[in-house]
């Protein structure tokens, strides 16, 4: 029976581009080298704070190699890249004692620039914005919000909150905005923490498994404002509803401040960004819960084993990937310039972002990957890594 490892040098475009970085990507050994360049930024979770997923940096046509890895004491949790650093988060558990930290590491080649404990764990990604690192954090019947400087790691402000939430929070225009799990949208000053509004959107009562990360754009942050309802879109200035609309299933919005996306593990749904009103629905193919990416006129919506294009006008299936069962479940998928990079627990794939045709599989464990100029990041377990073309 062949290997994982035969299998993955054996399918897709660009097998012979793959060859020679399988070993680089996998196996036991962390390599200490460094990349040419770090340009680009993924400072939040989809990259922008409408989250769309994607990036116009490219580079990505040929397989990527492992250029440097960490590891962690515990485990790494979540990255981000902004000016050139990695913003990442990690757990350590030590005789029965857990705790969490914020790193700043530098992207070309992960060396550690500072390190701080966090007071709480933090909820999912934080996401950096004019030189400060905003994250949620909650633990022991408590929900902090703070900053940290991307500079040195200090803290800036951090403040409890009445509310519990399940968010990361979104950052636009000097503004922090959170939701909570009883169905209210936060918003405060990212300089300094101090409140300027709070509003209610829904009576939900309890965490969603997606999480209810706000989507801001143009002066709109869009929220799902239930489970079984929603989405809602709210005045970033006042926190006025500007409307809301009851479309079940409607959970992670993402826009680019026309469409607005969203989706569960049964469909992806699509309204208009201005009004609310339903522009189509697509019931997924063998479902996942990974978040929809939004590039330009292209939707592209991961299931459970690949990954389709839609058309953001009416979304109609353009095209349908499945890379080699190698690659494993799907964690993670963004959209570079011409190339989509589509993670699995076990692989890396490289997707023609217009054919679906696969460009090439690397051999390694993926939960989440940022990506930059022609290099990305990602974490898996107690492992970081920074990739560049082969």
């Amino acid at each position: 029976m062949p290997t994982r490892r035969a299998v993955l040098g054996a399918v897709g475009a660009g097998t012979a581009a793959t060859a020679g970085c399988l070993g680089a990507l996998g196996g036991p050994t962390c390599p200490e080298g460094e990349l040419a360049a770090v340009d680009g930024e993924w400072p939040t979770r989809g990259r922008t704070a409408g989250h769309v997923g994607a990036t116009d940096a490219g580079g990505f046509e040929s397989a990527l190699g492992t250029r440097w890895c960490v590891e962690s004491d515990g485990r790494w949790t979540s990255l981000v890249l902004a000016d050139g650093r990695l913003f990442v988060t990690e757990r350590v558990e030590d005789e029965g004692t857990t705790s969490h930290y914020l790193h700043g590491r530098e992207a070309v080649d992960g060396s550690r620039a500072w390190r701080v404990r966090l007071p709480l764990a933090p909820i999912a990604a934080p996401a950096v914005a004019d030189g400060g690192v905003h994250l949620t954090m909650q633990g022991d019947d408590r929900t902090l919000v703070g900053r940290y400087a991307t500079g040195d790691g200090s803290e800036e402000w951090r403040t409890r909150t009445e509310w519990r939430t399940d968010s990361m929070p979104a950052v636009a225009d000097g503004t922090v905005y959170v939701t909570d799990v009883a169905g209210g949208l936060h918003a405060r000053e990212a300089a300094s923490g101090a409140h300027r509004w709070s509003t209610k959107v829904s009576n939900r009562v309890d965490p969603t498994v997606f999480g209810n990360l706000p989507a801001v754009v143009g002066g709109t942050a869009y929220v799902d404002a239930a489970s079984g309802k929603g989405p809602a879109a709210v005045d970033t200035a006042d926190g006025t509803v500007r409307w809301q609309r009851d479309v079940p299933g409607f959970h992670q919005p993402v826009t680019d401040g026309d469409l607005l996306v969203g989706g569960d593990d049964r469909a992806v749904y699509a309204v208009d960004a201005a009004t609310g009103e339903t522009r189509w629905t697509v019931e997924r193919a063998r479902p996942t819960t990974v978040p929809v990416v939004l590039a330009g006129d292209r939707v592209f919506a991961q299931f459970e084993g690949g990954v389709e294009s839609l058309s953001a006008s009416d979304g109609s299936r353009q095209w349908r990937s499945t890379p080699s069962d190698a690659v494993g479940s799907g964690t993670d998928v963004l959209a570079t310039d011409g190339t989509l990079l589509v993670a699995g627990s076990e692989g890396l794939a490289g997707v023609d972002a217009a054919s679906g045709e696969g460009r090439w599989e690397v051999d390694v464990e993926v939960d989440t990957v940022v990506a930059g100029d022609g290099v990305a990041f990602a974490f898996y377990g107690s492992r970081l890594r920074g990739l560049g073309v082969a």
